[in-house]
């Protein structure tokens, strides 16, 4: 069952940059589409060439530019919006802001680390106020392991045993 969600968590990373150069593929053909018909009378035209050359580099440029956090590091004025944006930056794969990390405590920098994608993106995409009684040890999100020490502690433990376990599972097994 690991496996089987591994491999889905690898389609569903690579299929970001599939779609980009995809994209990025159409705006080219788009581009030169425009070029070839455009100009005077419908007739291509050096000029239009270069000018449209530009514009598909420009593009390519831009496309190929690693994304940044799209919200400022003081945007909200509290650490669940930080911890939001963290995740949010974890599961796109991009790295997060040095000051988000920086402000985070030890024990919640530990938390982000362990949970599954699947997890941060609830995290990540969740209201406030059910991150906030999540974090605060009220109303636990489904899925989610909470955020105190405890639990993380009780999390590492469980990862562990589930190793060892997919070890034994991995050898032959004489039949009976």
């Amino acid at each position: 069952m690991k496996r089987l969600l591994s491999a889905i968590a690898s389609a569903l990373r690579s299929t970001v940059s599939f779609v980009w150069e995809k994209c990025a593929a159409t705006g080219k053909w788009t581009l030169r589409t425009v070029a070839a018909i455009g100009g005077s009378g419908g007739i291509f035209t050096p000029a239009a060439a270069t000018e449209m050359q530009d514009l598909e580099a420009a593009m390519v440029d831009d496309l190929l530019k690693p994304l940044e956090s799209q919200a400022p590091p003081s945007a909200g004025g509290d650490g669940y919006d930080r911890v939001q944006r963290v995740c949010r930056d974890l599961n796109s794969g991009h790295t997060p802001a040095p000051e988000d990390l920086a402000a985070l405590t030890p024990t919640t920098r530990e938390w982000l680390t362990l949970l599954e994608p699947q997890m941060r993106l609830l995290v990540g995409n969740v209201e406030k106020e059910a991150l906030v009684a999540h974090i605060r040890g009220g109303k636990c999100l489904r899925g989610v392991i909470r955020s105190d020490a405890e639990s993380i502690a009780q999390w590492k433990h469980t990862v562990a045993l589930e190793a060892i376990e997919a070890e034994y599972d991995d050898e032959p097994k004489l039949a009976m």
